[in-house]
């Protein structure tokens, strides 16, 4: 109760808060915010951008050091340095999913960082009667390209003992 940061407008709502190396991110409708400093006395807000707003929050993840998210703009990655749209060349097909006929892609899609793999994982409904993420658009790093799986899912994370991805089967009550 004694230390509280403001951050943003009051009347927006925050939609997820991640924190990478020695920042946090505060993802909120009316902008990227960036929580820095060491101890209480010294936190300080900085606006980072607020032309891009998170539109589904489970798409955050964490990979290669920055945040990677589907925002109003595409797909971001935000790191300290900025926020820059990674999906420009998929934009096409991306926006037939998360347009507004399908109404629960918001809620639906999820995304995943993986590490060895240099990939980030973005699960997304198909069409508009989808219940549950029915592909996914995976996203290398290093070679900056991406490659569409179609694939039912509910949710997923990598494994840090066997370092595998499994994810939660949109069809059945399995892990794969």
């Amino acid at each position: 109760l004694l230390n509280y940061i403001d951050v943003g407008a009051q009347d927006s709502e925050i939609k997820r808060i991640v924190a990478l190396r020695d920042n946090l991110f505060v993802l909120k409708e009316d902008g990227v915010y960036i929580v820095s400093g060491t101890s209480a006395p010294n936190f300080s807000v900085t606006l980072l951008d607020n032309s891009v707003n998170m539109t589904a929050p489970d798409t955050a993840a964490i990979l290669n050091n920055e945040l990677y998210c589907l925002t109003s703009q595409g797909v971001a990655t935000i790191s300290d340095t900025g926020v820059g749209i990674i999906s420009r060349g998929i934009e096409n097909l991306m926006n037939s999913a998360t347009n507004t006929r399908v109404t629960n892609y918001k809620t639906a899609s999820f995304g995943l960082g993986y590490d060895n793999d240099r990939a980030y994982h973005l699960w997304l409904p198909t069409k508009t009667n989808d219940t549950v993420a029915t592909q996914c658009y995976r996203y290398n790093f290093f070679n900056r390209t991406w490659t569409r799986f179609v694939v039912s899912a509910t949710c997923g994370g990598v494994n840090p003992n066997d370092d595998k991805l499994y994810y939660g089967d949109g069809e059945n009550n399995f892990i794969r």
